[in-house]
């Protein structure tokens, strides 16, 4: 059983001590979302246990999107390929010590995260009123499938015509 330091990363994370002497913080996962993009994610809990990756993807998704570290409350970027996730996942546990190359942020980013105003409930309502209201227009049969899969909604819209 690994012993909580009185140490935090760069990142905020609390760093624990193996009986061997070694430390560790988060032990990166990385893994694909429903859409085929990327993210790289801490799988070390509050008490210095390792997660698996369900228990990691419900915890980063549990208040919403965008994901989130389940200890800090810090985005966790997301990714197009996994070549960039794993060098983000290698950046990450080369600067766990190095406040400012965290501060400035992973070289590798090439956007800013959507704002908050762009990936909120409102944000969706929105967009699917606005979609819906178009369909109906068009006076057509659809099937809408609107489901929940690990905190993310989906939606699949098929298109029937009359």
């Amino acid at each position: 059983m690994a012993e909580r330091t009185n140490q935090i990363t760069a990142h905020g994370r609390p760093v624990f001590k193996r009986k061997d002497g070694s430390i560790y913080s988060e032990i990166t996962t990385t893994l694909q979302t429903p859409d085929g993009m990327w993210i790289t994610a801490p799988s070390v809990d509050d008490k210095g246990q390792r997660l698996s990756d369900d228990e990691v993807y419900e915890r980063i998704y549990s208040k919403g999107y965008p994901p989130r570290d389940f200890i800090t409350g810090k985005e966790i970027p997301i990714f197009e390929n996994l070549e960039i996730a794993e060098d983000y996942a290698r950046w990450r546990s080369e600067n766990a010590f190095n406040k400012e190359a965290v501060d400035a942020g992973y070289p590798g980013l090439k956007q800013e995260p959507l704002p908050p105003a762009e990936t909120g409930k409102g944000f969706l309502k929105e967009k699917l009123h606005l979609l819906l209201s178009l369909l109906l227009k068009e006076q057509k049969v659809f099937l809408i499938t609107l489901r929940i899969h690990k905190n993310i909604l989906e939606l699949a819209i098929s298109l029937r015509v009359v």
